[in-house]
């Protein structure tokens, strides 16, 4: 079994105003296309869009932003959109439960307004942040924020105050969902944070010394309320960035299945009863992935067969297939960073502007070329929309510098 491009990459999305960094697609049950991106590299707080396409991609207009910052979105059978923030607040009265933006929509039909409100969290595990980071921004290498006045009408609500320096009475904590199914009549979601339990004390850097974990979550209510199920992967201090972007599939077996990111090669576990309990930390391997280890971003999805779909990135953008359903029988490796490069060459771009791998990212030396999170849908019997951000990218040997989002159509073919 190979994974094959059944199209080129076209750019489907371009705008000289702004940039369109970690793009996420999403294939609504109507399958309207519905395109999110960072206006900013990799940063905490920067700013999020929202684009609708009705044609498959050809077109796209501009949408409401119906959460300031989206982390994650699900699509219910009867039409209905749920819409997650990637941050959320708590204060000292309710220190295991955490409020983020949500929001409930029907893209496409113009007589049911936006339902926009708060998700509930229940997590007692995760560790609390100091306000303060919202002002400082994430990453020490970063020192800067983008502004915080989007979640400010979202916070006074809640608390019936803004908060002012120190930041000692309102927290900002996760969990960062990644992924949402549903499952016995229930939405499940896998979210990283902090685990309180492993913050030092003697160290004022907690939120980038320690290791994140990652926690499974229930929903009864359409994604209201939240309650913290179990603890899918536990950092450890032997990798510094713990366990973190995570995906969650329900398999053809009946069991549920992640692949994560531990910031030096994938991982993955099972859980045999409905997620209560999950295999310790596995390593990812087969002979596929080995030959293109990468660690960011994978996202696993379920064709109608049962056939699992992965793809990760960093460095390059990779697509591995399971035929067996089960998680143990990856194969048919599928190099889009090398598409990338023979689309260009094909259309004389020369070497020294062709997309290349981004090996270190952060270092932002030299300027990376793609955030490499890829975005998968499936459309059919073993086939998918795929789709990942570019930057300086040429189309041409005479075009201009694309920053945009690219798509195209693959297949897995016997």
């Amino acid at each position: 079994m190979k994974l094959v491009p059944v199209t080129r990459p076209v750019t489907i999305l371009s705008l000289r105003d702004t940039q369109q960094w970690i793009s996420f697609l999403f294939r609504h049950t109507d399958h309207t296309l519905l395109l999110y991106h960072n206006n900013g590299l990799d940063c905490s707080y920067s700013p999020m869009h929202r684009w609708r396409s009705l044609d498959h991609g050809k077109t796209w207009s501009s949408d409401v932003d119906n959460v300031p910052r989206l982390a994650w979105t699900h699509s219910f059978g009867d039409g209905e959109l749920f819409e997650i923030d990637t941050y959320g607040f708590s204060d000292n009265k309710t220190p295991d439960t955490l409020f983020l933006p949500g929001a409930w929509s029907r893209p496409n039909d113009p007589s049911s307004p936006v339902r926009a409100g708060r998700v509930t969290v229940h997590s007692p595990s995760i560790a609390l942040c100091n306000m303060e980071v919202m002002q400082t921004g994430y990453y020490p290498v970063v020192p800067y924020s983008y502004p915080i006045n989007p979640w400010r009408p979202f916070i006074h609500d809640l608390f019936g105050r803004w908060t002012k320096p120190p930041f000692s009475d309102i927290f900002t904590s996760g969990p960062n969902f990644t992924s949402m199914i549903e499952h016995q009549g229930k939405l499940l979601g896998l979210g990283y944070w902090l685990h309180k339990a492993d913050l030092d004390p003697k160290k004022k850097d907690n939120l980038i010394s320690s290791p994140f974990s990652i926690f499974l979550y229930e929903s009864s209510d359409r994604g209201h309320t939240w309650t913290e199920k179990a603890t899918v992967a536990r950092g450890t201090p032997d990798k510094p960035e713990g366990y973190n972007e995570a995906t969650l599939v329900a398999l053809k077996d009946g069991r549920l299945y992640s692949v994560y990111r531990s910031g030096q090669r994938l991982y993955h576990g099972w859980s045999s009863d409905s997620g209560k309990t999950w295999t310790p930390p596995c390593p990812f391997t087969s002979p596929d992935y080995d030959r293109k280890p990468a660690h960011a971003w994978p996202v696993c999805k379920v064709w109608d067969d049962g056939s699992l779909v992965l793809a990760y990135g960093r460095p390059g953008m990779h697509l591995l297939a399971d035929p067996t359903g089960t998680g143990t029988g990856w194969q048919g490796h599928l190099d889009l960073t090398a598409w990338e490069r023979q689309t260009q060459s094909f259309m004389g771009v020369p070497d020294e502007l062709l997309m290349r791998e981004d090996i270190n990212m952060g270092q932002l030396a030299p300027e990376p070329l793609s955030s490499e999170y890829l975005s998968i849908n499936p459309i059919g019997p073993r086939e998918l929309l795929v789709s990942y951000d570019v930057h300086y990218f040429f189309e041409t040997w005479n075009s201009h510098p694309v920053d945009g989002v690219r798509m195209l159509k693959v297949r897995l073919d016997s």
